[in-house]
């Protein structure tokens, strides 16, 4: 009796190691933002200062596969200092711009994302923006420019 304890207590460890299943590689995403309040150039959004910067919807969809991929929870951070974080859809977000915010910024999301058959995953998404003293100063450009990003994913 000892003996077959044993044996069960050996392959524990082997049958928790392979339910395991990180070798799947999480889908490819693209996210874009739903933005008001500004005027996207090249990749740049650049607000006002005085006017509020608003991120409106948070949406992924997946690049290379048919996955269902839906996002879990955003974390905003402004110039790299966290700010605000929501689980609740559509993952609206706002900044009001202030005379001493004028000139170039950084806006990273920390998404979770979820999908079908693969392990939860972090994707981090860094967007630039630039707080401008009058309108007069926005650079030339499509101003129906998607704010779209291919987020990285961490560890």
């Amino acid at each position: 009796m000892k003996k077959v304890f044993y044996y069960l207590l050996v392959a524990l460890p082997f049958l928790l190691v392979s339910c395991d299943n990180d070798d799947d590689v999480f889908p490819r995403v693209k996210m874009s933002l739903d933005v008001s309040g500004v005027t996207i150039v090249d990749g740049t959004a650049y607000v006002v200062q005085g006017d509020t910067f608003k991120v409106n919807d948070v949406m992924v969809a997946p690049v290379d596969s048919n996955a269902n991929v839906v996002l879990a929870s955003v974390s905003f951070f402004w110039d790299r200092m966290f700010v605000g974080s929501t689980v609740v859809p559509p993952f609206y977000f706002a900044v009001k711009t202030y005379p001493e915010m004028e000139g170039k910024h950084l806006l990273k999301l920390r998404c979770s994302l979820l999908s079908d058959g693969y392990s939860p995953a972090i994707a981090v998404a860094k967007f630039r923006i630039k707080v401008v003293d009058s309108a007069d100063d926005i650079p030339n450009g499509d101003p129906s420019a998607e704010f779209m990003i291919y987020p990285d994913f961490e560890n």
